[in-house]
C-alpha cells in the first residue's frame, strides 16, 4: 500500500482514523475483535485492515511476590469493551474503591459487588427513547459488559486444606 500524505487535512484525517475512534482501528474494528478478520475493509474507504493488525500482544509481567505488601484493595480488573468504551481508568478506580469500602457488604461478596457496580455504571439508565444514558449524561454502553474484579492479595494466598480446588475434576 502506497500511502503518501499530501496536506495537513489528510494528515489529520489519517491520524483521526487511526487513533481518535474509541479503541477502534481505522474507525472500523475493535482491536480486541481483530482475530480472524483478515479480509475486513474499512467502511468508508475500503482500506484493508490486516496490515494494521498485529498478532503480538502487549504483555507486562509483574512478580507480585516481590511487592512489599498487598492489601485487600489491590485488585486486577478484567473487563470487556462494553465497560472500557464508556468508563475511563479513573472512574473505574473510584467505583471499585467505593464498593470495597462499603461496610454493609459481606466480606466474601465485596469483589463480586465491585464488579456488579462497574457493570451498572457502564450500563447506565434507560431513557424514554429506549436508549441507555450514563448518570453523567453521556451515552451508556449498549454492548455486552463482562467484568471481573480479582483480589491480588487473595490470589497469592497459599491454599488451605479446606480449599475446594476441584482437583478430582481435573483427573
Amino acid at each position: 500500500m502506497n500511502c503518501k500524505v499530501v496536506d495537513i487535512y489528510e494528515k489529520w484525517m489519517l491520524w483521526k482514523s487511526l487513533f481518535v475512534a474509541k479503541r477502534r482501528l481505522l474507525n472500523t474494528i475493535g482491536v480486541s475483535r481483530g482475530f480472524g478478520d483478515h479480509h475486513l475493509l474499512t467502511a468508508d474507504d475500503k482500506i484493508p485492515i490486516k496490515p494494521f493488525l498485529s498478532p503480538v500482544p502487549e504483555v507486562r509481567v509483574i512478580d507480585l511476590h516481590k511487592l512489599d505488601s498487598l492489601s485487600d484493595k489491590d485488585v486486577l480488573i478484567v473487563a470487556s469493551d462494553g465497560l472500557w468504551d464508556v468508563l475511563n481508568n479513573e472512574d473505574v478506580a473510584l467505583i471499585v474503591k467505593a464498593a470495597l469500602n462499603n461496610n454493609e457488604t459481606a466480606e466474601n461478596l465485596k469483589y463480586t459487588m465491585a464488579a456488579h457496580e462497574l457493570a451498572i455504571a457502564a450500563r447506565g439508565n434507560p431513557t424514554e427513547s429506549y436508549r441507555w444514558q450514563m448518570s453523567s449524561g453521556g451515552c451508556a454502553s449498549s454492548d455486552d459488559i463482562t467484568v471481573f474484579v480479582i483480589s491480588l492479595k487473595y490470589a497469592l494466598a497459599a491454599p488451605t486444606p479446606d480449599d475446594d480446588d476441584d482437583v478430582e475434576l481435573l483427573q
